[in-house]
């Protein structure tokens, strides 16, 4: 059996680089294993070739979920479950190993030690061009808790722990959660930085993440509430449901506050395995701020009321916020699923942003 399983969860990345960097570790006493959390057929089909031509690299492919969020841990507490390696190295598709990195790793290796990995970060795109060259080209070492995602360590330790918390989805702190619960559970941390065959990230174009409006700050604050308690949640035993479609459908009328209602109470009066389903499209709507002679009007009704004049001026222009624009309805959907995950089967989101159209699935549990 391989001494170690690198698990790379991954959609719609490119591994080349990845893969020609462990291909060629003088030391080759490892599997890849790839988990694919539903990404585009072309790139699925770079994945199965890379299979054919790697005799190391293990594929997952995990169905029915391209149009669920995506969710890292999730994905990660899948591959504990299927690696038969002792030990496991979690990474990430934009990495590039030195030859002798593996080697010197292995020799290194400590049971019952939990390993973070330094990172040299490639500063642009003309670095990556130059590192291929072998050529001068600029790095930063990432400050370990910043690299927290790629560790590595015995496989039971990632199980004792409970796996990674599957709160944390789209982009979260979850590496970042679970480097803390191992520090928790005073279980010995060294960090690896090797000088002379070093880890190194890609550089690549940063991706607009476009978050849900007080996402951050919830994660964050989940993060504190996860330290604070005294027994961790086992997130192992996480399953995926498999889509079956209904042709029910809902169109739900634009007014913010009628949109919730409607929408949960449609929701809590479904029965198990009703569907729901919501298609919307949204029109652009166009802010317009007040103008100078608004707010004098606005200043004057509110003196006038003081000394109880009851007569008021009509506010020109003043947009009031009476619609749910494209953006709100993407964040409210986010929430509804996170919040109702308990009682939902299965569920899609498909958001097309150039058509501004929304399609929205989800299967009473």
């Amino acid at each position: 059996m391989s001494f170690i399983t690198f698990l790379c969860p991954i959609r719609n990345r490119n591994i080349d680089y990845l893969l020609e960097s462990l291909a060629n570790q003088t030391e080759k006493d490892f599997i890849f294993m790839l988990i694919d959390y539903g990404s585009e057929d072309e790139y699925i089909a770079q994945y199965k070739k890379n299979a054919q031509k790697y005799s190391f690299v293990e594929c997952i492919f995990i169905e029915n979920v391209k149009e669920k969020f995506w969710n890292r841990s999730l994905i990660i507490n899948i591959g504990l479950k299927h690696i038969k390696t002792k030990n496991i190295f979690i990474t990430d598709a934009d990495l590039y190993f030195e030859p002798d990195f593996f080697s010197q790793f292995k020799n290194n290796f400590k049971d019952n030690t939990f390993y973070v990995c330094v990172v040299k970060r490639l500063l642009s795109k003309k670095d990556n061009q130059l590192f291929f060259e072998q050529k001068t080209h600029q790095t930063k070492d990432t400050l370990p808790e910043m690299t927290a995602g790629i560790c590595a360590s015995n496989t039971s330790i990632f199980i004792e722990a409970g796996g990674y918390d599957t709160f944390f989805r789209l982009w979260g702190r979850e590496d970042n959660e679970f480097y803390k619960t191992i520090q928790k559970n005073n279980i010995p941390i060294e960090i690896i930085n090797f000088d002379k065959s070093p880890i190194y990230h890609l550089w690549h174009q940063l991706e607009n993440l476009d978050l849900p409006e007080g996402w951050l700050e919830l994660i964050h604050q989940h993060e504190k509430e996860n330290l604070l308690s005294i027994k961790r949640n086992n997130f192992l035993n996480t399953n995926i449901a498999n889509y079956q479609k209904n042709e029910q459908l809902l169109c739900l009328k634009y007014p913010f506050f009628y949109h919730i209602a409607y929408i949960y109470q449609y929701w809590y009066d479904l029965k198990t395995g009703e569907t729901f389903y919501f298609q919307q499209n949204f029109d652009t709507i166009i802010v317009q701020k007040q103008k100078k002679l608004s707010f004098f009007l606005s200043f004057l009704n509110r003196i006038l009321k003081k000394i109880g004049i009851g007569y008021r001026f009509i506010e020109l222009e003043k947009f009031e916020k009476k619609q749910m624009t494209f953006k709100e309805a993407k964040d409210f959907i986010f929430y509804f699923i996170l919040m109702q995950e308990q009682n939902i089967a299965d569920y899609s989101v498909v958001i097309d942003e150039k058509k501004l159209v929304i399609e929205w699935k989800m299967i009473k549990k």
